[in-house]
């Protein structure tokens, strides 16, 4: 699973599982409590993540990212604002199509 957020001027993107955080933290020398501190949760939430029993939560990706510097630059914020304004503009051409159909069944009627 793939989970997308700002950093840094960028939009990134991190892979995070079970595994990935496990050889992570390891990696880090972290035990898992020190890692639980760090994030501001109880080890034995870092405990279920790494069994894999509770899915990491996106809440959680720019802490890890800060702490393991994991993450993969995919896009460019100038190119990821250029996307934003463009669905930004569909969906305002969305509304006010929508309101011209109704505008129109309700002339029918």
């Amino acid at each position: 699973m793939h989970f997308y957020y700002l950093c840094a001027q960028k939009l990134c993107v991190m892979q995070w599982n079970k595994d990935a955080l496990k050889t992570a933290r390891q990696k880090a020398k972290f035990s898992q409590t020190s890692l639980a501190d760090e994030l501001g949760v109880h080890f034995r939430t870092v405990q279920n993540w790494e069994k894999g029993t509770t899915p990491i939560p996106a809440s959680v990706l720019p802490a890890l990212d800060k702490l393991f510097g994991e993450a993969q630059d995919v896009v460019p914020r100038e190119e990821y604002n250029k996307v934003v304004e463009a669905l930004n503009s569909a969906t305002e051409l969305n509304r006010k199509l929508s309101d011209i159909i109704q505008s129109s069944i309700q002339a029918q009627n």
